[in-house]
C-alpha cells in the first residue's frame, strides 16, 4: 500500500505553463516517507529524476538512514551520492554518519555527529568531526551547545570552532519566550578582532490568544540598526483548525524537549504507558506528517524531524481514552 504526492514549479513561456520540475513522495504502510525523487522537465509529458532519497526506520519509526542518489548525465542513470546513518542509545540519538560514495564504488566515512546528554537526559552539546587520510576519526573540529530556561526551553544554541585545541565562539541563536511561545530569534556571529558578539539577523513572531502564530518579521542588521525584509501574516478561523480537539488528560502529560528543536524531540511522559498509544504530527494546515504507534510499559520515547521542514507543527498524543496536543518548534 503506496502513498503519493506530488508538488510541481511552472515557467510561462509564450503565455502557457510549461512544466519546470516536480518532487515526488511515496510512503510505506506506516505512513512514513520512505522515497522522495526531484524530477526535472524533459519534454512535454517527460521527467528526468535528477536525484533521489530512500529512507529506513527502525521498528519504533525513527529515521537510521538516508540515502542520496544522483543522476550521472553520461550514463544517464542514478548513482549513490552520499549516505547518512543514525544511531540511538535506548532512546536517545547518539551520533550521525555521513558517508561519501568513492573511487571504489564503496561507502567511506566523511563526517560524524556525536550527540552528548546531562544526567537527565537533556541535550547538552552535539560534536562534529571529519575522517582524516590516516582513515580515524579527527578531534571534534566543532561543537554546539544548548542552554535551557527553566520551562526546559531552548534559550540559547552556541556554535564554536576548534582552533589549536581552544574552543573559539563562531555563531550563536538566542531565544526569547511569552507565555512558553518563541517570540523572538536572535542569530549574532562572535567578532574576532573586537571580542564581541554582533547582531545578524532576528525574526520576531507574534501569537493570539490561542497560541496561534500570527505574524513573523525577519530583520538583517544594518550598521546601527534593524532594516526589515520579510513580513509573513497569517489569519486564522474557527473554520481553520486541525479538526483535532483539545483535552488536559493528566494520564498523558508529557514533557517536550527540546523545544524549539533543531532535528528531533525527547518526549518524557509523567506516567508509564499502560494503554495503546499514538503519536502523530500535523503541520499548521493539519496534514498528516508522522503516524506511529507506541508500546506499552514506556515512558520515554524520542522523535525524528530530520526531514521536516522548519515551521511550527502539532504533536497529537492519544489512546483510547484521552488526547494531549503540544505545539512544536522546527528550526
Amino acid at each position: 500500500k503506496n502513498y503519493h504526492s506530488k508538488s510541481a514549479e511552472f515557467l510561462a513561456l509564450s503565455r502557457c505553463w510549461d512544466n519546470a520540475s516536480r518532487r515526488n513522495y511515496t510512503y510505506n504502510v506506516d505512513d512514513l516517507l520512505f522515497i522522495e525523487d526531484y524530477a526535472i522537465s524533459s519534454g512535454p509529458s517527460t521527467w528526468l529524476v535528477f536525484d533521489q532519497h530512500s529512507y529506513i526506520y527502525d521498528a519504533q519509526g525513527r529515521l537510521i538512514e538516508d540515502e542520496l542518489q544522483e543522476l550521472n548525465f553520461s550514463t544517464m542513470l542514478l548513482e549513490n551520492k552520499e549516505r547518512w546513518t543514525y544511531s540511538f542509545t535506548g532512546n536517545l540519538k547518539d551520533q550521525d554518519l555521513l558517508e561519501e560514495w568513492n573511487f571504489a564504488n564503496v561507502w567511506e566515512n566523511d563526517e560524524r555527529k556525536n550527540y552528548l546528554y546531562d544526567s537527565n537526559n537533556v541535550l547538552e552539546s552535539i560534536e562534529e568531526r571529519s575522517w582524516t587520510v590516516s582513515d580515524n576519526w579527527s578531534d571534534p573540529y566543532r561543537r554546539t551547545l544548548f542552554y535551557y530556561n527553566s520551562d526546559a526551553l531552548i534559550s540559547e544554541v552556541l556554535q564554536q570552532n576548534n582552533v589549536s585545541d581552544i574552543w573559539i565562539n563562531n555563531e550563536r541563536v538566542l531565544n526569547s519566550y511569552t507565555n512558553l511561545n518563541l517570540t523572538s530569534i536572535l542569530g549574532q556571529t562572535w567578532s574576532n578582532s573586537m571580542s564581541v558578539w554582533e547582531n545578524e539577523y532576528q525574526i520576531l513572531q507574534s501569537f493570539d490568544a490561542d497560541d496561534n502564530m500570527t505574524e513573523q518579521i525577519y530583520q538583517n542588521w544594518e550598521i546601527s540598526d534593524w532594516e526589515n525584509f520579510l513580513r509573513i501574516v497569517n489569519y486564522w478561523s474557527p473554520e481553520a483548525t486541525l479538526n483535532i480537539e483539545f483535552y488536559n488528560m493528566d494520564d498523558l502529560a508529557a514533557k517536550i524537549f527540546p523545544n524549539p528543536s533543531h532535528g528531533f524531540i525527547h518526549i518524557d511522559f509523567n506516567k508509564v504507558l499502560l494503554d495503546k498509544t499514538s503519536i502523530e504530527l500535523y503541520t499548521v494546515s493539519g496534514q498528516l506528517m508522522l503516524k506511529r504507534q507506541i508500546e506499552d510499559n514506556l515512558d520515554h520515547i524520542t522523535v525524528p524531524l530530520e526531514n521536516m521542514e522548519s515551521g511550527v507543527y502539532f504533536l497529537n498524543i492519544r489512546n483510547a481514552n484521552s488526547k494531549q496536543v503540544y505545539k512544536i518548534i522546527r528550526q
